[in-house]
C-alpha cells in the first residue's frame, strides 16, 4: 500500500513539473485586446491604400479612441468628432466601425467597416470589410 501511494505521488509530482512551466516562452509577447489597445494610445496613419497609396493625405493626423465609443481625428488645432465600435462578424473576425461627422473628404475615407487583418503591440492592420471590388487597406501605428 505504501509503495502504491509513493508511486501515485511520484506520478502526480512529475506531471506537475512536466505540464507547468514557470517561465514564459522567450519570443512570445502578450497582445492586449483590440479595444484596450485603441483606447490606451494615440494612433497615426502608417499606411492607407485606396486604389493607390494615399498615406501622405493623412500626414500629421492623430486618431484617438475613447472607451465610451467616441473617436477624434486631430491635426494641428483641428479636431473632428466621431464614433467607433468593435464587433465580430459571422466568421469571428473583429470588425471596427468608424464614423466621423465631417464633410472633409480625406477624413470621411475612415467612415467604414474595417476587418482586423493583423495585430501587434504597436500596429493594427485593417481591410475594408465591404465586398466591393476595390481593395482598401489601413494600417495605424501607436504614437
Amino acid at each position: 500500500m505504501k509503495a502504491k501511494s509513493l508511486l501515485t505521488f511520484s506520478i502526480i509530482l512529475s506531471s506537475l513539473f512536466f505540464f507547468c512551466r514557470c517561465t514564459p516562452t522567450p519570443n512570445q509577447e502578450f497582445i492586449s485586446s483590440t479595444d484596450e489597445m485603441l483606447t490606451r494610445s494615440n494612433w497615426s496613419i502608417d499606411y492607407f491604400y485606396d486604389s493607390q497609396n494615399v498615406t501622405l493625405d493623412f500626414g500629421g493626423f492623430k486618431l484617438l479612441f475613447s472607451g465610451t465609443g467616441a473617436a477624434i481625428a486631430q491635426k494641428n488645432n483641428e479636431s473632428i468628432q466621431g464614433n467607433w465600435n468593435i464587433s465580430k462578424d459571422r466568421d469571428n473576425h473583429e470588425i471596427m466601425a468608424i464614423n466621423f461627422t465631417t464633410s472633409d473628404i480625406t477624413i470621411s475615407k475612415f467612415n467604414n467597416q474595417w476587418k482586423l487583418t493583423g495585430k501587434t503591440n504597436s500596429v493594427l492592420e485593417f481591410e475594408e470589410s465591404s465586398h466591393s471590388s476595390n481593395t482598401v487597406l489601413l494600417r495605424i501605428k501607436k504614437q
